[in-house]
């Protein structure tokens, strides 16, 4: 994985989320219409111009396309090409009629080469029609804070009422890159799409993400343009300190020339904070846990708990197994880990409140998922 180096200048200063350019700072010349440089994880402003004002986002709607397709739809299903879908305008993979793709290799096209009739065919497969999808866009962008934005498509052509904010386009692409498989696609130079009852055509894909192929920091994301909207972009830029900017920009004549400066004028920012530390109770055997930990009961009973529902070396079995526990009425989260030089994916529960409560989830997940899940006191 690339990583950036950043830059000498230092500042510090402490910034909450919705604040202006940084005082001190020469800001960097920007010519997009509106954008935002965010500092994730502390939500700190760096930079700022016109980030509420609603404009046509264009491609970078797709972001929260994925984001919809990865939390209601089934990476493994066979989606079918309608009629429809296939009409799409340009830009496109000219998907055919009666053609079925999988819905892993749509998400590539739609995020590597910006497919139009990708797009639908997802939307259509995933929930029944594009106006019906539109609806799944809108809630989960609400739920990630999206508030003054509205999609009414999910490829971002020009369409009356869909409009999107810098900020909230940050606040969309936080919540995507939560998605283990959003980011492996978005980090993707190249991939393939291969669909069912065409004969031996594939399409190959490229990231049209420039960022990704030049030496400095990992930089994720997506691009943008329609006649209206001009040059768009959302993405992440993952420093060497451990950083993550999120940079949004809409309406720019010099894509990546704002870009860049941005994501150097972000790099040379530094902040003294406490670091945020999360205490986890040091349980080597499953069990050490649940038979206790020597902690007195009314500091127990106060206490925060997480579950280690289950760990897998393969992404999809992962995905899988989330979907069915989410539908079971039980909230997870998917994680990546390295250890020992190997990508593992871990499934844990959101905080649970009380032992107790955390004890009874373990029994439940033993009992009918027949998983081995560990529970680890946070706080």
């Amino acid at each position: 994985m690339k990583r950036w180096t950043a830059g000498a200048g230092v500042a510090v200063l402490g910034f909450l989320w919705g604040a202006a350019a940084l005082a001190g700072e020469i800001a960097p010349r920007v010519t997009a219409k509106a954008g935002i440089l965010v500092e994730r994880g502390r939500n700190r402003v760096l930079w700022e111009r016109a980030a509420d004002l609603p404009l046509p986002p264009a491609s970078t709607t797709k972001v929260l396309t994925a984001l919809v397709t990865l939390r209601y739809g089934d990476t493994d299903a066979l989606l079918p090409v309608s009629r429809k879908a296939a009409s799409a305008a340009p830009t496109k993979l000219y998907l055919r009629p009666g053609w079925q793709v999988r819905t892993s290799d749509l998400l590539y096209a739609l995020l590597l080469t910006s497919a139009n009739d990708a797009a639908e065919v997802l939307a259509e497969g995933v929930a029944g029609s594009v106006e019906r999808f539109a609806e799944l866009m809108n809630r989960e962008a609400r739920k990630a804070g999206a508030t003054r934005s509205h999609f009414v498509n999910p490829h971002g052509l020009p369409a009356p009422g869909h409009r999107a904010t810098a900020r909230d386009l940050v606040r969309i692409l936080d919540e995507a890159l939560k998605e283990p498989f959003f980011l492996e696609i978005a980090a993707s130079k190249t991939g393939l799409v291969r669909p069912v009852r065409a004969g031996r055509r594939a399409f190959h894909l490229r990231n049209r993400n420039r960022l990704l192929y030049e030496k400095g920091p990992l930089v994720l994301g997506k691009t943008g343009w329609t006649r209206a909207a001009k040059k768009c972009f959302v993405g992440a830029a993952f420093l060497e300190d451990g950083r993550i900017l999120l940079v949004s920009i809409l309406g720019s004549q010099d894509l990546w020339g704002d870009v860049k400066r941005l994501l150097a004028f972000g790099a040379s920012v530094r902040f003294e904070a406490e670091p945020i530390v999360e205490v986890a109770a040091k349980a080597d055997d499953p069990s050490e846990l649940a038979e206790g930990d020597g902690t007195p009961e009314s500091a127990i009973e106060g206490s925060t708990y997480t579950i280690e529902v289950a760990s897998f070396a393969d992404l999809r079995r992962a995905e899988r197994w989330r979907r069915t526990l989410r539908k079971s009425g039980l909230p997870v989260i998917l994680r990546r880990v390295d250890r020992e030089g190997r990508r593992i994916y871990e499934l844990h529960t959101e905080p649970i409140e009380g032992r107790e409560e955390a004890e009874r989830t373990a029994r439940e997940l033993r009992r009918y998922h027949g998983l081995r899940p560990i529970v680890r006191r946070k706080s």
